[in-house]
């Protein structure tokens, strides 16, 4: 009898014991709230960085076709351009320098700081002729208040869409982001990238700055490789992130990464300028600062 209960006894352990273990070993998941915000951050700067450039190439007339005199005369008084962009180029590839100094180089319409250099590539005037692009370097410490980019983008004119919007291929072969706190985010690669300018040519008056309170942007990517801080991720976008001048944060759009094991951060943007929250894994969405 003894000899029984002492086989049961061991039949019990060995039906408990795994099940036991396999509740120590439950997997924590690699990507959290805190995951989303650097996602977020390093994102949103490379997009606003883009941004920036594209403003640039816009308010020189001689970098860019114009369809109508929509280009901003005084969007920005820094940074210094060299050569000369308001002298008619009469050769390409042509290259220029975009300096922002040290600091306090402000765009309109934010209270966000650039600094640093770089450098700008166009093989045409842009958008005269679909397939025109800009090759951007970022360098020299380029920074938007203390975040800083490193790397290369370029951007393809694709023509115009049905609502007469600009549009642009927008690729990232190379980009490095490193935050104020040390948080290293590199994008080593992306695909179906896509760049609108929204009512850039509706009613633009380049003497008036008003009447750009309505152009707006929208970016995309089908598929972003990303590592954050040594953890592989595949990023996207499955709704276009939408900005206006008013707003350098994105008004829309939704941006998600998921890494190897199938775990996912969603980030989520707007409606209203500055909003954005994040979920984990299916669960309820958290205020995000990443807009703050």
């Amino acid at each position: 009898m003894r000899r029984s209960l002492f086989v049961l006894s061991l039949l019990i352990a060995f039906i408990i014991l795994p099940q036991s273990c396999a509740k120590e070993e439950e997997k924590i998941p690699i990507v959290n709230v805190e995951t989303g915000e650097k996602i977020a951050e390093a994102s949103l700067t490379i997009k606003f960085a883009i941004e920036i450039i594209v403003a640039e190439i816009f308010k020189h007339p001689h970098l860019h076709y114009q369809f109508k005199e929509h280009h901003a005369t005084n969007r920005m008084d820094c940074p210094d351009i060299s050569p000369d962009p308001t002298v008619p180029i009469t050769s390409f590839p042509a290259n220029f320098t975009l300096n922002f100094g040290g600091g306090g180089c402000t765009p309109p319409g934010t209270s966000s700081e650039v600094s640093g250099q770089v450098e700008l590539t166009l093989d045409g005037v842009l958008c005269q002729q679909v397939g025109t692009t800009a090759c951007i370097t970022f360098k020299n410490n380029f920074a938007i208040d203390g975040i800083d980019i490193d790397g290369k983008a370029a951007l393809e004119y694709l023509g115009l869409d049905s609502g007469g919007n600009l549009c642009f291929a927008s690729e990232l072969p190379e980009m490095e982001v490193t935050s104020v706190d040390g948080t290293f985010v590199e994008i080593k690669g992306t695909s179906g990238g896509k760049l609108t300018l929204v009512d850039v040519l509706a009613n633009n008056d380049p003497n008036d700055q008003t009447t750009y309170i309505d152009d707006t942007t929208c970016q995309s990517y089908s598929a972003m490789d990303a590592c954050i801080d040594g953890v592989d991720l595949d990023l996207a976008t499955t709704s276009d992130l939408k900005s206006s001048i008013a707003c350098a944060c994105p008004v829309g759009g939704v941006l998600v990464g998921t890494d190897a094991s199938g775990d996912m951060v969603v980030i989520t943007f707007g409606p209203a300028c500055g909003d954005a929250s994040i979920s984990v894994n299916g669960d309820p969405p958290v205020a995000s600062n990443a807009c703050q």
